[in-house]
């Protein structure tokens, strides 16, 4: 179960950093 445990860490990871670039586009468009 190592590899699906890596995959959930890594799409955990991309879903977060993918929320992060949203909150700061929104941001951009605020100002």
């Amino acid at each position: 179960a190592e590899i699906a445990e890596e995959m959930a860490y890594c799409y955990a990871r991309m879903k977060s950093d993918i929320l992060e670039c949203f909150k700061r586009q929104v941001g951009k468009v605020k100002d």
